[in-house]
Protein backbone atom coordinates (compact mmCIF):
# COMPACT_ATOMS: atom_id res chain seq x y z
CA UNK A 1 0.00 0.00 0.00
CA UNK A 2 1.60 3.56 -0.88
CA UNK A 3 1.54 5.66 1.89
CA UNK A 4 2.68 8.99 0.11
CA UNK A 5 0.53 11.39 -2.16
CA UNK A 6 1.69 11.75 -5.80
CA UNK A 7 2.87 15.54 -5.82
CA UNK A 8 2.37 15.60 -9.67
CA UNK A 9 0.08 14.05 -12.46
CA UNK A 10 2.69 12.73 -13.94
CA UNK A 11 3.34 11.18 -10.64
CA UNK A 12 0.40 9.88 -9.98
CA UNK A 13 0.11 8.52 -13.54
CA UNK A 14 3.18 6.53 -13.61
CA UNK A 15 2.04 4.56 -10.12
CA UNK A 16 -0.78 2.78 -12.37
CA UNK A 17 1.67 2.59 -15.50
CA UNK A 18 4.17 1.14 -14.07
CA UNK A 19 2.68 -2.10 -13.06
CA UNK A 20 1.27 -2.05 -16.32
CA UNK A 21 4.25 -2.19 -18.65
CA UNK A 22 6.35 -4.27 -15.98
CA UNK A 23 3.58 -7.50 -16.38
CA UNK A 24 2.75 -7.12 -12.73
CA UNK A 25 -0.49 -6.99 -13.39
CA UNK A 26 -2.87 -6.84 -16.52
CA UNK A 27 -4.27 -3.57 -17.51
CA UNK A 28 -8.27 -4.85 -17.54
CA UNK A 29 -7.44 -5.81 -13.52
CA UNK A 30 -5.95 -2.34 -13.24
CA UNK A 31 -8.65 -0.90 -14.76
CA UNK A 32 -11.15 -2.34 -12.20
CA UNK A 33 -9.68 -0.67 -9.56
CA UNK A 34 -9.03 2.70 -11.11
CA UNK A 35 -10.57 6.03 -10.72
CA UNK A 36 -9.42 7.39 -14.26
CA UNK A 37 -11.35 4.50 -16.33
CA UNK A 38 -9.56 1.96 -18.49
CA UNK A 39 -9.09 4.00 -22.14
CA UNK A 40 -7.31 6.50 -19.83
CA UNK A 41 -4.83 3.35 -19.02
CA UNK A 42 -5.13 2.71 -22.82
CA UNK A 43 -4.21 5.65 -23.27
CA UNK A 44 -1.32 6.28 -20.62
CA UNK A 45 0.63 2.80 -21.16
CA UNK A 46 0.63 3.92 -24.98
CA UNK A 47 1.73 6.89 -24.49
CA UNK A 48 4.83 5.69 -22.04
CA UNK A 49 5.41 3.37 -24.53
CA UNK A 50 6.03 5.65 -27.19
CA UNK A 51 7.37 8.44 -25.31
CA UNK A 52 8.40 7.61 -21.90
CA UNK A 53 7.53 9.51 -19.04
CA UNK A 54 7.43 12.78 -20.56
CA UNK A 55 4.48 11.23 -22.27
CA UNK A 56 2.51 10.98 -19.17
CA UNK A 57 3.19 14.68 -18.52
CA UNK A 58 -0.46 16.85 -19.07
CA UNK A 59 -0.88 18.68 -22.74
CA UNK A 60 0.30 22.31 -22.34
CA UNK A 61 -2.40 22.81 -24.74
CA UNK A 62 -5.82 21.56 -24.63
CA UNK A 63 -7.36 19.32 -26.55
CA UNK A 64 -4.19 17.91 -28.55
CA UNK A 65 -2.97 14.69 -28.09
CA UNK A 66 1.00 14.28 -27.85
CA UNK A 67 1.31 13.21 -31.32
CA UNK A 68 -0.80 15.99 -32.75
CA UNK A 69 0.97 18.54 -30.73
CA UNK A 70 4.55 16.58 -32.04
CA UNK A 71 2.92 17.69 -35.36
CA UNK A 72 2.34 21.18 -34.45
CA UNK A 73 6.01 22.04 -33.56
CA UNK A 74 7.11 20.09 -36.60
CA UNK A 75 4.88 21.92 -38.93
CA UNK A 76 6.05 25.71 -37.21
CA UNK A 77 9.95 24.67 -37.87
Amino acid sequence: MCINMAKTIKEERLRWVLPIVKKEIKLIDAAKVCPYGKRSLERWVADYKEFGEVGLEPDQEPNLTKRQSGLKKESLS
